[in-house]
């Protein structure tokens, strides 16, 4: 935190706000700044700074207890330091004035600088003071500078037009939810594939690394069917599953029947035939199978009777 200064209060400042034969004169209008990068040591007898290179405008108020609260503020694009300022009325007198050997602060040309002030007076002395300003002003917030904002109400949110105003949260929220309710679906659809869409490497089209193609009943344009064979589902993982139902017995059972696909081979078939329901007349454990003829036929039989069966058979597929 920056120690207190002392100001100086010059003769014709003082004699602008008291007089030897009243108690009080003015009032006395604060309205500029004046700022210098030459040291020097305030007196009393000044009527100007040294080396004044700019006066910036002034707001302020008193602040209570024979204080003045004074705030120079420059949001120009200027770049420089100052060692010492004046305080001026409006009609010209210099106030009051301070000056140091070393820089007090400096601005860059994208900065805003604040120069506040604080000065004692006597009693009922600032009584007779006042501010060409009484606002404390902020510059405006922008893209490469902080400062004062505007809050967006829902309908501006809405609007989306605005571009100097900032969203809260809550407008935020009301915003976006009207402009996706407004959107077609298909429309949304295609939004959606252009921020993840297959192979966008944000894996929010996957589910445990398997794209929706993998699972049922997802994309099965092609990769399921049926004939007069039975059906089948083809997986991304090259294996085949099919399946039917015929009926199986011990002496008149079909010849070979057809698979609805071909398998690649014999070797990675798996055949499992099960009764549809139980045969209570069986003498011999109603007993059911299947056997793999080749990668395009199966057969199936019964040790009791005609039996009715399903059949499932799993491989790769030729």
């Amino acid at each position: 935190m920056m120690e207190p200064i002392s100001v100086t209060l010059t003769k014709a400042g003082l004699a602008a706000i008291v007089d030897d034969n009243a108690p009080v004169l003015g009032p006395a209008v604060i309205a500029q700044l004046a700022l210098t990068n030459t040291p020097f040591t305030a007196t009393s007898a000044m009527t100007s700074i040294p080396g004044e290179f700019k006066r910036i405008a002034v707001h302020g108020e008193v602040s209570g207890d024979d204080v003045l609260h004074v705030v120079g503020i420059d949001d120009s694009a200027d770049v420089y330091e100052y060692r010492g300022f004046g305080i001026f009325f409006a009609d010209g007198t210099l106030f009051a004035a301070y000056g140091q050997a070393d820089p007090i602060a400096g601005k860059a040309s994208s900065s805003v600088t604040y120069v506040p002030i604080d000065v004692q007076l006597a009693q009922g002395q600032t009584a007779n003071i006042a501010f060409a300003s009484a606002n404390f002003l902020n510059p405006p917030a922008t893209t490469t500078r902080q400062g004062v904002a505007e809050l967006a109400t829902l309908t501006e949110a809405k609007a989306g037009t605005d571009t100097s105003r900032v969203l809260t949260p809550s407008a935020a929220k009301g915003a976006l939810l009207t402009w996706l309710q407004a959107l077609d679906p298909a429309e949304l659809l295609e939004l959606i594939k252009l921020a993840d869409g297959a192979g966008s490497g944000l894996d929010g089209d996957t589910l445990d690394g398997l794209s929706s193609g993998y699972f049922w009943p997802a994309a099965l344009a092609g990769n399921a069917g049926s004939n007069e064979n039975g059906h089948w589902l083809r997986h991304s993982n090259g294996m085949i599953e099919q399946w039917g139902s015929m009926t199986a017995g011990e002496t008149n059972s079909p010849g070979a029947s057809t698979f609805p696909r071909p398998f690649s081979d014999t070797a990675s078939v798996n055949l499992q035939v099960t009764a549809r329901s139980p045969n209570n007349a069986a003498t011999n454990g109603n007993k059911v199978g299947g056997n793999v003829v080749s990668n395009t036929q199966f057969s199936v039989f019964s040790d009791d009777g005609d039996v009715g069966v399903f059949w499932r058979a799993i491989g790769l597929e030729g």
